[in-house]
């Protein structure tokens, strides 16, 4: 599978990561997948038992931009995620992107001193979280982010006015952009490991990502259908995956906790793609 990988010469590969016009942003590389590519699948969360085609997809995230705008959020607005691997993760990340806010993804590993550090470094105004994650959330102190501007995800909270179902049933499906989003415009703030200190926060834009997902798509020799995304969404990889697989159509398993034995048992994900 990999043998052109391993033999191509760095100028033929750059030409080919080089040789397409590519989309500006990420919204406009979803509509360009859909077109493309609209009736294959596009996730499986196999553990929760959710598939998604590329087009169901992206009318998810679109009826998603029109509730998240319904409750405040625009054009430049910083929204953290504090989600475990869960189908509203790329579904959240797709409907900011169409709505040119930004994502700060949050490590659900974190302690609450680090949450406050990511929220109040990034000025995150809203945040999507997940219930099983709302002890972590409300450990932390009531002014950074207030519970009108959180968003429930999984069982209703009836101490927040905001579940992520409810809003988005209500939501129109058809989405008309309120504002321009440009290849330029800040995607999202992904902090670093924080080795050597404090972690860093990367500030990625549509250009970042559609880029990086053709230079994966082009690095291998062959086309990739299946990839195992065997690693936390708010980690950069599973992300970068998502846009490789909008480059080439190809489908994302994802489970809800990172495991390699999920990789060797699934059969329909036998021989997919795994990496770092």
């Amino acid at each position: 599978m990999f043998a052109d990988f391993d033999t191509i010469a760095p100028e033929a590969l750059r030409a080919r990561a080089e040789g397409e016009n590519l989309p500006l942003t990420l919204g406009a590389l979803l509509d360009r997948t859909v077109e493309r590519h609209g009736d294959q699948l596009a996730l499986d969360f196999f553990d929760d038992g959710q598939r998604l085609t590329w087009r169901a997809l992206r009318a998810a995230s679109d009826r998603a931009a029109n509730a998240l705008r319904g409750i405040g959020i625009k054009k430049g607005t910083h929204v953290a995620a504090l989600l475990p691997n869960v189908i509203e993760f790329p579904i959240l990340w797709l409907a900011l992107a169409r709505l040119g806010a930004v994502l700060v993804p949050v490590n659900t590993g974190y302690t609450a001193r680090e949450v406050t550090y990511a929220l109040e470094d990034s000025d995150v105004v809203y945040i999507v979280v997940h219930d099983e994650l709302l002890p972590l959330f409300e450990s932390l102190e009531k002014t950074i982010i207030p519970k009108d501007r959180a968003v429930v995800v999984g069982k209703r909270a009836a101490a927040y006015p905001h579940h992520w179902a409810s809003l988005v049933a209500a939501a129109d499906k058809a989405f008309t952009p309120s504002e321009p989003v440009g290849p330029d415009d800040l995607m999202n703030i992904q902090y670093t490991s924080g080795t050597t200190g404090f972690p860093k926060g990367c500030m990625l834009p549509h250009r970042y990502w559609v880029a990086i997902g053709q230079s994966c798509a082009a690095a291998y020799g062959t086309q990739v259908e299946r990839v195992y995304g065997g690693f936390n969404f708010f980690y950069m990889i599973c992300q970068r995956f998502l846009a490789h697989c909008m480059i080439q159509g190809s489908a994302l398993f994802v489970p809800r906790k990172p495991a390699i034995r999920d990789f060797m048992a699934h059969p329909e994900i036998d021989g997919a793609l795994v990496g770092g």
